[in-house]
């Protein structure tokens, strides 16, 4: 079953678990999803101290993958949690290492914690990022003052294959120009739900035209309001933009039956 997320194929969730950290965090869905899950699975009602390992770590999920796929890290949760150990984080990363036929999408609200982690742990430890260019690492950041905050250092100070940004849930009209030459994918999107907060067309449409010129894919997830936010528009058009990911190698491997 895929990912209902217009931006990936699939999702995978090794370490579930979150806490506020800043304004975008207040109305969040990974948290209403918890509290729906938790009737199913015990594990869901510890959701609020985050860093919890998962069955998935069993890699029963990805191996099931039979074809390349695009796939969200912790979609429940932030790999870079305060309570998520470094011996699970390695563990995380070492089984992203070894499923090269896949993309993932890594993202966090806690740059400082994924900085630390790959400096100091995966350049140490692990062929860091070369033997990694099927793993994408980003920031979300949901205002101007988030984005100063977290975007410069996720470009400037933490080595990665690829970079990209979430801007979601959008708070208010942003300026990525400083950045943009550095991202391989811009995705933006307002917040959804009962007491969603508005997003305004405007402050989308500027942050796709500054991709435009930049030539940077720009996917758009639509303010939040829509009942299908699957087929938004801006401006009369579509904007699910995506890299080209480079699979062919991959799929060579994969009629080989090697995930690595």
């Amino acid at each position: 079953m895929g990912s209902k997320i217009t931006w990936t194929e699939e999702t995978w969730n090794p370490i579930i678990g979150c806490t506020p950290v800043s304004e975008g965090c207040d109305h969040c869905y990974a948290k209403r999803m918890a509290a729906q899950l938790s009737r199913y699975n015990p594990l869901y009602r510890r959701w609020s101290e985050g860093g919890l390992a998962t069955e998935s770590l069993s890699q029963g999920r990805l191996a099931s993958f039979a074809k390349p796929r695009t796939i969200f890290v912790s979609s429940m949760g932030d790999l870079f949690h305060p309570n998520t150990s470094l011996e699970l984080l390695m563990e995380v990363f070492r089984i992203m290492g070894e499923y090269r036929k896949h993309t993932f999408m890594v993202l966090t609200k806690r740059v400082e914690s994924m900085e630390n982690f790959v400096v100091d742990r995966l350049f140490r430890e692990m062929d860091w990022p070369d033997s990694f260019p099927h793993v994408w690492l980003g920031v979300t950041a949901e205002n101007q003052y988030r984005a100063e905050e977290r975007i410069p250092m996720l470009v400037g100070d933490i080595p990665a294959a690829h970079h990209f940004v979430s801007l979601e849930p959008l708070l208010g009209p942003m300026d990525v120009g400083p950045w943009i030459d550095d991202l391989d994918l811009v995705i933006v999107g307002g917040e959804n739900g009962l007491y969603r907060r508005p997003m305004d067309e405007q402050w989308a449409r500027s942050i796709r035209d500054e991709c435009r010129e930049a030539g940077v894919p720009f996917h758009y997830k639509g303010c939040g309001a829509e009942r299908q936010p699957g087929k938004v528009e801006l401006d009369g058009e579509v904007h699910h933009e995506m890299p080209p990911f480079d699979r062919e190698a991959d799929r060579q491997m994969d009629l080989l039956g090697s995930t690595e």
